[in-house]
């Protein structure tokens, strides 16, 4: 290009493909101009200073496209550089290639043919010469061997650097995870997330969630969720004091060298760690470990410890914690354990077409009927084998919630009500006794709904300590992982105390009172008599007398004083199983709403639990009220 003298005012009249237009107005077909010969569309706005140059280039390139598309019709136009990265990868190069054992010198590489140093260029830096060379030395000779430029993706080194709240990574499946923003609303609590920042988390992850969980949940950069970053490549951080191989594992001799308490390494399932600072808080004891000092624990530890205890304990989640130091060549990796699958459905986004507070109830509620018509027998734990399946707590939950808030509310009237009102609602169980075991026994000491009650209380502990045993046992207490299981288990052993002073009771007294005929005393539900009738002409039958034995349980202050911490502690358990099992998929509430049921959730449990703490003091303050005895039957 040369300096020129250019005003695009005059000359051939082109439109804007470059075509040459006749008279009339219209492009003569196969006639293009370009360049100073022409004159522009738009001439005004190309002839500003510094503009008519790029005129030339630009009418220049679209006449040629014009041109070529005429000429070549339906093959595509290809320019010069499209030719020759095509010819890169041409099928019948390739196969000359790998026939051939020698081949000349290329254009382009660092050494020309005279041997001497020259610098590779860029397609578009090359002059035509050395690109029409370099053409027919494809043409020739085939492409250049491929170069192996290392793995791509995302280093763990790069991970590692994101281990704190304010910028936090992890690795799931490969995937490397930005999971910052995710970290305060995730369900299963921020310590969960934050025991693996720059750490690969797929052991623990898989073995808590359903395949495609995390993709469900990605967000675009900036939104409250976790942001997928890229794929997991690149070498880790080379070995502290050498001892690699050319693989890049290390050896036995150089793990063997490490066999102090101030500097011990072991090998457990092919990699090796510096559990130095490890050693002095291990839960086992040091010698645990110094015991396999520069040797492969591994057999010991997979006898003892479940897969991913010692990733779950590393640096830098735990400042104390294991140091991977690379693999052992070598040394056998085990296998990561299957994944339980729960083929949920991803609840609905947004408020799924109804919004606000009353949006979140008909959820709420709807949602906890179907749950509850599903509660044991439609959950997945019970095939061949038992698994931790989290539909099993989250399904006998909701039946166990629903059964106590019916429950409160009967006792609540009956304390206030009198003697009547709580024998009638025990009464109410005993006459339905004959539906226990389906009906097919005589006798039975338990109703159907009292069967059903059970069945699901033993799934819920039993799928809840599995749980906790498979997932929260590794944590430290200061993480609140083991929060719900002591909370758990402290309810259940005042429950079991609950049902051995009361229902199962050998102490228990009979009273009398007339039932409704049909289980409940409609004409008096609106004057909260539910239980009991007062017509003179219904027969009256004989009944445990419930009333008189709680009185003499709640007129005991150390009772009262025991149960009331045990139904507070009951409170802190319903919350925080709430919190995590309204985002559950199981719940199926919109996301829109999640905060809002949250909220009812917990306005319910604390009306249960008020509920519950006003039958033990009203019961040790009131004065009692005089029951009619009469021998048990």
């Amino acid at each position: 290009i040369t300096p020129v003298i250019h005003y695009c005012m005059g000359g051939l009249e082109i439109d804007c493909d470059s075509a040459v237009v006749g008279t009339g107005g219209k492009a003569i077909p196969g006639l293009y101009a370009a360049g100073e010969a022409t004159s522009a569309p738009f001439a005004r706005l190309w002839s500003v200073s510094g503009i008519p140059l790029l005129y030339c280039i630009y009418s220049g390139r679209m006449a040629g496209r014009a041109a070529a598309a005429g000429v070549t019709a339906a093959k595509q136009p290809q320019d010069l550089r499209g030719l020759i990265l095509s010819s890169l990868t041409a099928p019948d190069k390739i196969v000359e290639q790998a026939v051939k054992k020698e081949s000349s010198p290329k254009i382009g590489d660092a050494k020309g043919a005279n041997g001497a140093e020259k610098a590779e260029k860029k397609l578009e830096d090359m002059t035509n010469d050395e690109l029409v060379a370099m053409v027919k030395d494809l043409q020739a000779n085939g492409p250049p061997a491929p170069v192996d430029d290392g793995p791509k993706g995302i280093s763990m080194d790069e991970v590692k650097k994101h281990n704190t709240k304010e910028d936090a990574w992890i690795v799931l499946n490969g995937q490397v995870i930005d999971v910052t923003k995710w970290i305060p609303i995730h369900p299963g609590g921020e310590q969960a997330i934050m025991a693996y920042m720059g750490q690969d988390a797929s052991d623990e992850w898989n073995m808590i969630h359903k395949a495609g969980t995390v993709e469900k949940n990605l967000v675009a950069e900036g939104g409250n969720g976790p942001v997928l970053k890229g794929p997991l490549g690149g070498a880790a951080a080379p070995v502290a004091g050498g001892g690699a191989k050319a693989d890049g594992g290390l050896t036995m001799d150089e793990v063997g060298k490490h066999t102090t308490e101030s500097d011990v390494w072991v090998v457990i399932n092919g990699k090796a760690y510096d559990v130095t600072k490890w050693v002095q808080v291990h839960p086992g004891g040091v010698q645990a470990i110094m015991a396999y000092a520069g040797k492969d624990a591994s057999d010991e530890w997979n006898c003892i410890h479940k897969p991913g205890t010692v990733e779950k304990n590393m640096f830098p989640g735990n400042p104390n914690g294991p140091v991977e130091k690379g693999p052992v060549s070598g040394a056998a990796a085990s296998a990561a354990p299957a994944a339980v699958i729960d083929d949920e459905k991803p609840p609905p986004d947004g408020n799924g077409g109804i919004p606000g507070p009353l949006g979140a109830l008909i959820y709420l509620a709807f949602n906890l009927i179907i749950i509850l018509l599903k509660t044991i027998f439609f959950t997945g734990n019970l095939k061949f084998s038992f698994d931790n399946n989290r539909k099993g707590t989250i399904r006998s939950a909701c039946f166990l919630l629903t059964f106590t808030i019916v429950h409160v509310a009967g006792n609540f009237v009956g304390m206030i009500k009198g003697p009547n009102e709580a024998n009638g609602e025990g009464y109410f169980f005993d006459r339905i006794a004959w539906t226990g075991t389906l009906g097919l026994t005589k006798t039975s000491p338990l109703s159907i709904v009292e069967e059903y009650l059970a069945l699901a209380l033993v799934l819920h502990v039993s799928v809840a300590l599995k749980r906790s045993w498979d997932i929260s046992i590794n944590y430290c207490l200061y993480t609140g992982r083991w929060n719900m299981l002591l909370s758990g288990l402290t309810v259940l052993s005042f429950l079991t105390k609950h049902l051995m002073d009361i229902r199962f009771s050998s102490e228990m007294q009979y009273t009398q009172l007339r039932p409704p005929p049909y289980f409940v005393a409609w004409p008096g539900v609106l004057e909260g008599r539910v239980f009991y009738e007062v017509d003179p002409s219904i027969p009256l039958v004989t009944v445990r007398d419930l009333y008189t034995k709680e009185v003499e349980l709640f007129k005991d202050l150390n009772t009262s004083l025991i149960y009331t911490i045990s139904i507070c502690i009951f409170w802190v358990h319903m919350c925080l199983g709430w919190k995590k099992l309204v985002p559950a998929d199981a719940m199926q509430i919109p996301k829109d709403h999640v905060t809002n049921v949250t909220y009812l959730g917990w306005i319910a449990a604390t009306a249960v639990v008020s509920m519950y703490v006003s039958v033990v003091w009203y019961t040790y303050f009131a004065p009692a009220l005089h029951v009619e005895h009469v021998p048990g039957p």
